[in-house]
């Protein structure tokens, strides 16, 4: 069984032995190169950085229902700049966060059920809900 390690611990660990340092600020993280006259990063600085710099800080939620309720262990696909999936939890919700800017393509699936395509543009730091309703497959004998 694998350990669990905080963030910290893990970037300790993958920049040990480089030229590479980290600081937290804030609810971010900003890996630098290592350089003894600017070794102090301040908030100022990293404001600076974060106008140059994109910081990918959107997010997409929403729930899945079908028309009995809420529906717990849907599969959500994320597709665009980055591509994850989720499955909703037992309230039928799903949240992807800390996403770029961009064009991306939920897919929602369930067995027994017809699956649902939906895009979205999400804007820098914006946070968009998409809520779909699940139909039942035909069945046929």
């Amino acid at each position: 069984m694998a350990s669990k390690k905080t963030v910290a611990e893990l970037l300790d660990i993958l920049l040990v032995n480089t030229s590479l340092n980290y600081k937290q600020i804030q609810n971010r993280i900003l890996i630098t190169k290592t350089n003894e006259a600017e070794n102090d990063i301040s908030e100022k600085a990293f404001e600076t950085l974060n106008n140059n710099y994109y910081l990918a800080s959107g997010i997409i939620k929403g729930n899945v229902s079908d028309n009995r309720g809420n529906m717990q262990g849907v599969t959500v696909l994320l597709e665009g700049s980055i591509s994850q999936t989720k499955a909703t939890d037992a309230s039928g919700n799903y949240s992807f966060t800390n996403l770029p800017a961009g064009d991306y393509t939920l897919s929602f699936s369930s067995i027994g059920y017809s699956k649902i395509t939906r895009q979205v543009i999400l804007a820098e730091g914006q946070e968009r809900t998409v809520d779909v309703s699940l139909l039942a497959e035909e069945k046929t004998i």
